[in-house]
């Protein structure tokens, strides 16, 4: 029977110091498979940077080669439209889901990390560091998530010809690599919570707002709108910034607009 005001102690195993440098080396792979997909869907936007750079520049072979797809609409430039905007749900997907993996692993206390590091900010400097006093009766937001200390078991075991034995020793032990997981994880919580903003409001304002005005029209016009975002594309509006590079895409745009008139 437990006394009143007495919480009994449920034992926890925090083993995630196995396989949390392999944990943050393999986030590389959900985020790199986007970036792949868009260096794929994208080559030819690739290919017109590189060339707009070469020494000698020529406006009419940039334009037949890299512009003369938009002479006549096709679905191919909304295929490219929409591979481009599904790279960028892809980029949601991905900081969205890395995030959600690394609170389940760590034991449901990683989505709220950050938050709680700001209200320990808030404390005083004694109530912050001065464990050894009563002024606070919690951890810190980072032995909260991965504790710095624990209870260890060593096992003990001997056997002879005559008898056997076997011990189990509990001793206090630090994990030092938790310590340095803590301040990681808190920058992977910077990170990726950044990451999903930017992908949320690059998403929503570059590409939903400007697509939700065209659902409702015909497929003719949604092709020519489809056709139109892909040529601004290539005219510079994702960054052409030199000013020899400036001025080789105004003659490309100018030699387009002369031929679709």
């Amino acid at each position: 029977m437990l006394s009143k005001g007495v919480n009994q102690w449920k034992r926890h195993f925090f083993l995630q110091y196995h396989y949390m440098p392999f944990l943050v080396a393999a986030m590389i792979i959900p985020y790199y498979i986007p970036y792949i997909i868009h260096r794929t869907v994208n080559r030819d936007l690739i290919n017109l940077k590189n060339a707009i750079k070469e020494d000698d520049v020529d406006a009419d072979r940039l334009t037949k080669y890299f512009f003369s797809v938009f002479r006549h609409p096709t679905l191919k430039s909304c295929w490219l439209v929409i591979c481009n905007i599904i790279i960028k749900i892809l980029y949601i997907a991905v900081n969205v889901g890395v995030f959600l993996c690394l609170d389940y692993i760590l034991n449901n206390k990683f989505r709220y990390y950050g938050n709680d590091w700001l209200e320990w900010g808030k404390l005083d400097n004694p109530v912050q560091h001065d464990y050894t006093s009563r002024l606070r009766n919690f951890p810190t937001p980072g032995n909260q998530l991965l504790p710095s200390f624990g209870y260890c078991e060593v096992a003990n075991s001997a056997k002879d010809i005559k008898e056997s034995t076997g011990n189990y020793h509990k001793v206090v032990c630090e994990i030092s690599q938790h310590v340095l997981y803590q301040y990681t994880l808190l920058v992977l919580w910077v990170a990726i919570l950044c990451g999903i903003i930017i992908s949320v409001l690059r998403f929503g304002l570059h590409d939903l707002v400007l697509s939700l005005p065209y659902l409702h029209q015909s497929t003719i016009q949604i092709t020519s709108w489809c056709s139109q975002r892909s040529l601004y594309a290539r005219i510079g509006i994702f960054g052409f910034h030199s000013p020899k590079e400036r001025h080789v895409v105004r003659r490309c745009h100018r030699k387009i607009e002369k031929n679709l008139k």
